[in-house]
């Protein structure tokens, strides 16, 4: 296992086309030990640079296109790009990002494991039946910031009776119109190697049944829930929300799943808000999620 970081920052430039993502391409030589390897996302952290507090209309953090490239004769490296955005309307701010990321490499003649982040030529672009690795959808007719997103993936590799675990990849977070920004939570749920018939899960960029005419359990089936935060001042506003992960299963793996929880800031509370900026409100302007979901998979490609 082998932890690391990128980080970059954005310029502003009068005449570059918004929005502004960060983009890097990173690449590391794991052990000659190793045949197969994945990187997942394992924190971040993003800021403006200048002097002056901003307003967020949208933020995230992305990796994709992973691979693993033979370099020599029993050598081998585990490449792949990250993405990073923070942005208010007029995207006139430059701004910091960091990510961290974790590696994991192993030889699956010692390990049993499999890895799904089969995404390396088609990053964002919504596949077919359960492949899909990512989605987008909006938090809509919630009665406060707090949200619930429900996806499954589908594999022929997934070990009927092993372990399947979720790992993450990357999350954005999109208002119409930029806002201040009080709290922002992304939690990623245990994952079960389930799929309920009937229920409605959110894949690529739209909400779907799963392909089964009875719920399934033990099967080729790993399903999750996904629990988000995007809030200002007010009680709720509409966002989009997007999450992108890998799958990593087999005899050999085993989780810790400890419970955790989030919840809004409602009542304003004292020791919050001194530790909070107090971020000005700026002009509405509609700038479509749709769109600024399109420039990222522009950007990572």
């Amino acid at each position: 296992m082998i932890h690391g970081s990128g980080t970059a920052k954005h310029d502003f430039i009068p005449d570059e086309h918004i929005p502004q993502f960060i983009k890097v391409e990173q690449s590391l030589e794991i052990p000659d030990y190793a045949n197969k390897a994945t990187v997942f996302l394992n924190g971040w952290k993003s800021s403006y640079l200048g002097a002056d507090d901003q307003n967020v209309v949208g933020l995230g953090t992305l990796v994709g296109k992973i691979r693993l490239v033979d370099i020599r004769p029993g050598g081998r490296k585990l490449t792949w790009n990250a993405v990073g955005l923070l942005r208010d309307n007029d995207a006139h701010e430059s701004y910091g990002w960091t990510y961290y990321y974790t590696i994991i490499a192993w030889n699956d003649a010692a390990l049993n494991v499999i890895v799904n982040h089969d995404d390396a030529d088609n990053f964002c672009k919504a596949g077919t039946g359960g492949s899909d690795n990512f989605y987008f959808a909006e938090n809509k007719g919630t009665a406060t910031a707090l949200s619930s997103f429900s996806s499954f993936l589908q594999s022929p590799n997934f070990p009927p009776r092993g372990t399947v675990a979720i790992l993450p990849r990357g999350f954005g977070f999109g208002w119409a119109s930029d806002h201040n920004l009080l709290q922002l939570a992304y939690n990623l749920d245990h994952s079960e190697n389930f799929v309920e018939s009937g229920k409605k899960y959110q894949k690529a960029f739209e909400d779907v049944l799963a392909p089964t005419a009875i719920s399934l359990a033990n099967s080729d089936f790993v399903s999750w829930n996904t629990y988000s935060i995007l809030k200002d001042n007010d009680l709720r506003r509409d966002y989009v929300f997007g999450e992108m992960v890998s799958a990593l299963g087999g005899k050999d793996v085993g989780l810790l799943q400890p419970p955790f929880s989030i919840l809004p800031i409602e009542d304003g509370s004292s020791c919050v808000y001194r530790r909070l900026k107090d971020l000005r409100e700026g002009r509405a302007k509609e700038i479509p999620a749709e769109e600024m979901f399109h420039r990222a998979r522009q950007a990572i490609s």
